[in-house]
């Protein structure tokens, strides 16, 4: 239901747009969101799963999504 709420909004967005370049800047800026939460939920899983507390963890996650960020922009 979301995605389709979502496509829906961007074939508005993309018929009004005369600059696509906006609508990829958006969805790069949407994908980057999407990404940075899924990382932290896997975070959160593996903190769950062995009931304890790992800072670490998280760092690493946001390490992970930095990579794939600067990959994505170079």
């Amino acid at each position: 239901l979301v995605s389709l709420l979502f496509m829906q909004h961007l074939n508005k967005n993309a018929r009004a747009c005369p600059n696509p370049e906006i609508i990829a800047s958006q969805l790069v800026s949407i994908r980057n969101i999407y990404l940075r939460q899924e990382l932290y939920t896997i975070s959160n899983k593996i903190q769950e799963q062995y009931k304890e507390r790992l800072p670490a963890l998280r760092l690493v996650s946001i390490a992970a999504y930095e990579q794939v960020f600067n990959r994505q922009v170079t």
